[in-house]
């Protein structure tokens, strides 16, 4: 991003009428399935499925139904959700079918369900479709919650399980979807509030508040669920990893550009669990400065790896994290110079169009406020 040149001046526009215009601008590209075409994952380059960039697409379509009550919107979501609810997509029942490589999982780990259960989530209650809300909720359970280390396993979608997700953002990432799913279950406010309770020891972070990437739960537990199900014997590289790890400055600086991607999810845990005492960590408080920094900002725009709208997400996530919303505006301007094009949809010849247009779903987690004023 950061050798990108700024583009031209944009007119003031509002969040709202931003989202209205790059979802008119979608509707061009909304495939005769209802799909979106799909993405690549720009830091592996590896092919994806329309699943993602459809489902983004979905929580934006829907938002702007609920916004301006046009019917283009309505009709539109409501095609991208009979996408989503295709068999195809969970050709065995299980999760959604989301990358295609060999030398992976096809469930592309929790983050690649975590998106699809959120819109699915958003369309049952905007849309009132009982069949999406029903399908999110049951991707979700589909996942085993392991409340002794507090995370989730990944399950392939032929329902193999895969063992934990080892990645700390993934796991952040597929809860903050969940809540979406709160008012619905309590069995899921459950799971989800034992998942803040093992962060206090699985989230860990460098001295100056950068989240470290792989989790590591307490070793005892660990050793506990290793001797108990050979499966889980990746909790143990995740043990000698975080030390290896530990004193990288290569891998400090991959951390730190995965800081919006872990602190937006968890602003939506903060929205719905305010009272949770792992907010009252230091080591939040920490995290938290490290996205109040402009100057982190600034190295975040020049990394390859992480969010490429690393304003706009920790924006999202500040906002949650009750910063003044007028004060973050500038980050999101930020973003939008750099990719904004002149039919509202965010592109970049370096990053997958498909995927980066889609992503125009995280404002939909902003305030209504004034941009380019």
């Amino acid at each position: 991003m950061g050798t990108q040149q700024s583009r031209s001046n944009h007119p003031e526009i509002s969040v709202h009428e931003l989202l209205e215009r790059s979802a008119r601008s979608a509707l061009h590209y909304q495939r005769d399935d209802g799909s979106f075409p799909p993405g690549r994952n720009y830091a592996y380059d590896e092919p994806e499925t329309p699943v993602r960039t459809t489902a983004h697409w979905l929580t934006t379509l829907s938002t702007v139904y609920e916004i301006t009550g046009d019917e283009r919107y309505y009709q539109a979501a409501n095609r991208a959700t009979d996408f989503l609810l295709q068999k195809s997509n969970r050709p065995d029942g299980y999760t959604f079918y989301c990358r295609k490589t060999d030398e992976k999982d096809a469930c592309n780990g929790l983050v690649g369900q975590a998106e699809p259960i959120r819109a699915l989530s958003l369309a049952g209650v905007l849309l009132s479709r009982q069949d999406a809300s029903s399908t999110a909720e049951e991707v979700y359970s589909i996942h085993p919650f392991n409340e002794r280390v507090g995370l989730w396993e990944r399950i392939e979608i032929d329902g193999r399980s895969l063992s934990f997700d080892r990645t700390l953002n993934h796991q952040i990432l597929f809860a903050g979807a969940a809540v979406e799913l709160v008012p619905e279950s309590s069995e899921i406010a459950d799971d989800l509030w034992r998942f803040l309770d093992g962060l206090r020891s699985n989230l860990r972070v460098h001295s100056d508040g950068v989240i470290k990437h792989f989790i590591r739960p307490a070793p005892r537990r660990s050793a506990t669920l290793i001797l108990r199900n050979r499966r889980y014997w990746h909790l143990l590289r995740n043990e000698v990893l975080y030390h290896v790890y530990s004193h990288s400055q290569k891998r400090w600086l991959k951390e730190l550009s995965y800081q919006p991607v872990n602190l937006h999810p968890l602003g939506r845990l903060y929205d719905t669990f305010p009272d949770h005492p792992l907010w009252t960590m230091d080591k939040i408080e920490n995290a938290r400065s490290v996205l109040k920094s402009e100057a982190n900002l600034s190295r975040m725009t020049e990394l390859s790896s992480g969010s490429v709208l690393p304003g706009i997400r920790s924006a999202c996530a500040l906002s949650y994290f009750e910063t003044d919303a007028d004060e973050l505006v500038p980050r999101i301007e930020r973003d939008l110079r750099y990719y904004l094009d002149e039919n509202y949809l965010l592109s970049n010849g370096d990053v997958n169009a498909s995927n980066l247009s889609s992503t125009i779903s995280h404002l939909t987690d902003f305030p209504n406020k004034q941009l380019f004023e």
